[in-house]
């Protein structure tokens, strides 16, 4: 078998050219690396197989084409073709009934063949009702193989080439239901197919002589596929030919008329690469009258406009690589044909079915027994089930409280004005011993900057920091009470008063001598925010624990 990712060699020859395409196949589909063609020298017969062999080694050689194995395909004219009407069949069935009926409809002993199908119609219920056979010699399959094997190479598929040619047609055209018939003009031979539906319907083999010229250009200094100015055919010979072909074309779609009289062909499609195609794409459009193209692949190859003619006989090589890129399009190999399964392997599969009835019994039996403890390890988990749910409830609880704390951790704040107001309490007779001339007040690190106190003297200053550091208690006049605590407000935060240098004042007539900087702390503030961090880990250390 051919691995999908490497790359896959395809030879197709006649009496006069060998085509060598090299593609790499990935992902199903193919992407041209080389393509060639090359003239077959006059004194080498492509039917002795070491010598054509050897020349085409030399080939692969010069074009530096590497590969192991090869697909090749058998032509027209050398297999028998025949659509086969079966009653209903399944696939497993199916190689033995087609060889039973292949045995009446081939023209040579059915042991002296090597024989392939492809299903063409099924029934509703799957089952196989029509198919296309194809047979070949097994001398002629020989001499491919041996073919291949004297040039090296190891055959990996021997193809059928109208299936080749009908993997290149769908490769071209989307029109599944259009009945297309499609000319590969060949050397010696021209193959004739239709397609209708995407399934090849009809296939004959005409053996007419395409025009050679005079003389041919040797193979180990040329390859190109020659034009119709190199080749120089008269134009009367090339008359002939075109007519010969036309002939044979209008003798096909009577043919296949015969077998389906509602049967109209949709358009044509010439390929081929004896220089004559155009020639033929003109005449068969006007005596037809029908819709007429030239095999051209580059666009399905992303190539470049000037590959077109070069390309236009590789219809069969290149429908082997793509064939191989997608599943089910190489529907005929002669190399690994379809065919029956041996009784022993019926036998086989029978006892194997035997022991699956037999562990199908142990397993029913087993499952009686384990019933039970199925039954508990799913109580179990329901009961594993619940307390993982509780415990997800309670560690969102958790959350939802730390949240909170967290909160409340960062709204406390100091009240203010009920701060301005015991700071001014505790001041001494202020405008008179005592002025404060600026006030800065940051929440953040609970401090109070009292800065250019003003007094007449420093112990004024150092009695007002006494004042905060202790305050006074409260003393009532009357029923009104004197402090900010005493008229209900909140508990008041002690302080922690620090003062600065005393600062004399220079000069006289002035009304006070000195002035000094005060810091306040809030010491309850600034030890709450001091141990934040720690109350943070400790709800942390909580969530994780849980």
């Amino acid at each position: 078998m051919i691995r999908l990712s490497q790359k896959v060699l395809c030879l197709d020859w006649d009496r006069r050219s060998l085509r060598i395409v090299l593609a790499q196949l990935s992902r199903g589909r193919a992407r041209l690396l080389q393509a060639h063609s090359v003239r077959i020298p006059s004194e080498i017969s492509t039917d002795e197989p070491e010598a054509f062999g050897k020349f085409i080694a030399e080939c692969l050689t010069k074009h530096h084409c590497h590969a192991r194995q090869v697909l090749v395909d058998v032509p027209r004219d050398r297999a028998v073709i025949k659509g086969l009407s079966l009653a209903p069949t399944p696939d497993s069935e199916l190689a033995d009934a087609v060889r039973l009926q292949a045995a009446k409809e081939l023209p040579f002993p059915l042991e002296e063949a090597e024989i392939d199908f492809t299903v063409l119609q099924r029934d509703d219920s799957g089952r196989a009702v029509a198919v296309l056979l194809a047979g070949v010699l097994k001398k002629t399959l020989a001499r491919v193989v041996q073919v291949c094997t004297s040039a090296g190479l190891k055959p990996a598929r021997v193809g059928l080439r109208p299936y080749a040619n009908l993997t290149s047609l769908r490769n071209l055209t989307d029109e599944r239901a259009a009945r297309t018939l499609f000319v590969d003009v060949g050397a010696n031979w021209t193959e004739i197919d239709i397609v209708a539906e995407g399934r090849l319907v009809f296939s004959r083999a005409v053996n007419i002589e395409s025009p050679d010229p005079n003389n041919p250009t040797p193979v180990t200094e040329d390859s190109r596929i020659l034009t119709a100015s190199e080749l120089d055919v008269p134009a009367q010979r090339r008359a002939h030919f075109v007519n010969d072909i036309l002939i044979e074309i209008t003798r096909s779609i009577q043919a296949h008329r015969a077998t389906d009289p509602s049967a109209t062909i949709d358009s044509i499609m010439v390929a081929g690469g004896t220089s004559h195609e155009q020639a033929l794409r003109d005449a068969v459009a006007e005596r037809l009258n029908l819709p007429c193209t030239l095999f051209d692949p580059r666009a399905a190859l992303a190539l470049r406009a000037k590959e077109s003619e070069r390309l236009r006989g590789f219809s069969a090589a290149l429908g082997l690589a793509w064939g191989l890129g997608r599943s089910g399009q190489l529907a005929i190999d002669f190399l690994n044909p379809k065919r029956p399964i041996p009784r022993q392997a019926i036998r086989l599969a029978r006892l194997r079915l035997l022991g699956l009835a037999a562990a199908a019994v142990v397993l029913a039996v087993t499952t009686f027994y384990v019933v039970q403890y199925q039954r508990g390890a799913r109580e179990l988990a329901v009961l594993k089930q619940r307390l993982s749910n509780a415990r997800e409830e309670v560690r969102k609880l958790v959350e939802v409280q730390n949240m909170l704390a967290t909160v409340q951790d960062w709204a406390t704040a100091p009240v203010w004005p009920e701060e301005l107001l015991r700071i001014s309490d505790a001041a001494v007779e202020p405008g008179k011993q005592m002025l404060v001339q600026q006030l800065r007040l940051d929440g953040r690190t609970g401090r109070i900057d009292i800065r250019g106190v003003q007094a007449d003297a420093a112990e004024v200053p150092a009695k007002f920091q006494d004042n905060l550091n202790d305050p006074p208690p409260v003393v009532a006049l009357g029923s009104a009470p004197t402090t900010a605590v005493a008229r209900g407000a909140l508990k008041p935060f002690t302080y922690d008063a620090q003062l600065g240098t005393w600062n004399l004042k220079q000069g006289g007539n002035q009304k006070f001598s000195g002035s000094v900087d005060v810091v306040v702390y809030l010491k309850e503030l600034v030890d709450h925010l001091n141990s934040r961090a720690a109350r943070e880990k400790d709800r942390k250390k909580k969530e994780r624990e849980l």
